[in-house]
């Protein structure tokens, strides 16, 4: 899997097959050959990339761990909002 995490706090923000080319151009993340989506806010002066990493956890969820490369760990500021949400159905 390709992990992208920011680089001040080791919050992942996305994980991707390996397959899932991702480019760093102008500033911004680029997903896919030609290109099919922009990350704005994530380039290589805030966000790291890590390939071929095998130890995702089951349960991941953006925001929810913290990962240097090597170790994940709970994310203790994350919050569950979808877990917490409850929507009213017209």
């Amino acid at each position: 899997m390709k992990v992208i995490a920011q680089r001040d706090t080791n919050v992942v923000l996305y994980v991707f097959e390996d397959s899932q080319v991702i480019t760093f151009t102008d500033g911004q993340m680029h997903l896919g050959d030609p290109v099919v989506d922009m990350v704005a806010d994530c380039n290589l002066e805030t966000c790291i990339l890590y390939e071929n990493i095998s130890n995702v956890p089951a349960d991941y969820q953006g925001w929810k761990y913290d990962f240097d490369g090597t170790t994940w760990t709970e994310n203790e500021a994350f919050k569950n909002w979808a877990a917490d949400d409850e929507r009213v159905e017209d």
